[in-house]
């Protein structure tokens, strides 16, 4: 029975239009969840976040590698001062690293001894049987160590042994001159 005016009215369609709008009308939606889906797997940058709690963040800065067993696999993304004055470092680990595991620990290093900004975070994976840490996971301080700074070390020694310490290096000094 073909549609009356005010069912027309109502509706918008005749009885007859009404599948085809509802094919168009699921397409559409198709190709929205398709292009959603595809802009999501396209902007995902492969990689896990995490944030670890040091004492102090020993002259670490933004963009500083982050490595597992000396191989980088990620870089410091950010430092921002937290609870109890403790500085909380944001790293990113690539995926084919990630996700770590309960029982993680992390140790601000140096490079070298040459240099003022020359640190990276050496994490120590927790093993796989444990538990994985979520992404955005925060790894508290009782996991982490800072890095103990060169005069923090002879700050702690005392004067005569400081005199004696001095004594050694310029023995080598002496030992080395000329070669």
């Amino acid at each position: 029975m073909p549609a009356t005016r005010s069912e027309t009215a109502v509706f918008g369609a005749s009885a007859s239009e009404g599948p085809s709008r509802t094919r168009w009308l699921a397409g559409v939606a198709l190709v929205l969840a398709l292009a959603a889906l595809q802009f999501v797997i396209l902007t995902r940058d492969g990689s896990y976040s995490y944030r670890f709690v040091f004492e102090n963040a020993g002259q670490l800065v933004k963009g500083d590698i982050v490595r597992i067993g000396g191989t980088p696999v990620g870089q410091v993304t950010g430092i921002e001062l937290g609870a109890n004055s403790r500085a909380e470092v944001a790293i990113t680990i690539d995926e084919d690293f990630a996700p770590l595991h309960q029982g993680t620990r992390a140790t601000i290093r140096a490079t070298s001894l040459i240099g003022i900004a020359n640190r990276y975070v050496d994490v120590h994976p927790g093993p796989n049987f444990r538990p994985e840490l979520e992404d955005g996971a925060v790894l508290a301080s009782d996991n982490t160590t800072s890095i103990v700074e060169l005069d923090q070390f002879f700050n702690a020694l005392d004067p005569p042994t400081r005199r004696g310490l001095g004594g050694v290096i310029e023995g080598f000094a002496d030992w080395y001159e000329g070669r």
